[in-house]
């Protein structure tokens, strides 16, 4: 890092050098971000397994959301964005009876 040094007109006279190994912070800042990762997609699978039917479609939905990404021409950072978040999708399933969320045919507004 480089600081520069000013006087009291404001004007720099010096810089002042900071060396320092940072490769534990980066590490642990990858560590942190794979952890973070596995969470959404392991809440997704959550939201997943109140329906058995589905079988691997968070997965498949991660891969379609990355793959739309890319053809809209969305930087390497955007889609793997998109990747990590879209096992989100059905999270609000979770929050839903399963009378109603596995119900077969028609839902019908109760009066």
């Amino acid at each position: 890092m480089i600081v520069p040094i000013r006087n009291s007109e404001g004007e720099i006279e010096e810089f002042l050098w900071i060396r320092r190994d940072v490769t534990s912070v980066v590490e642990l800042h990858e560590e942190l971000e794979a952890t973070l990762r596995e969470i959404i997609y392991r809440m997704g699978e959550i939201a997943e397994m109140r329906n058995k039917e589905t079988g691997h479609h968070v997965r498949r939905v991660a891969e379609y959301a990355k793959l739309l990404g890319e053809l809209a021409g969305l930087s390497t950072k955007e889609c793997d964005v998109l990747y990590a978040a879209a096992p989100m999708h059905d999270i609000g399933k979770v929050a839903i009876p399963d009378d109603v969320l596995l119900k077969q045919g028609v839902l019908r507004m109760k009066s």
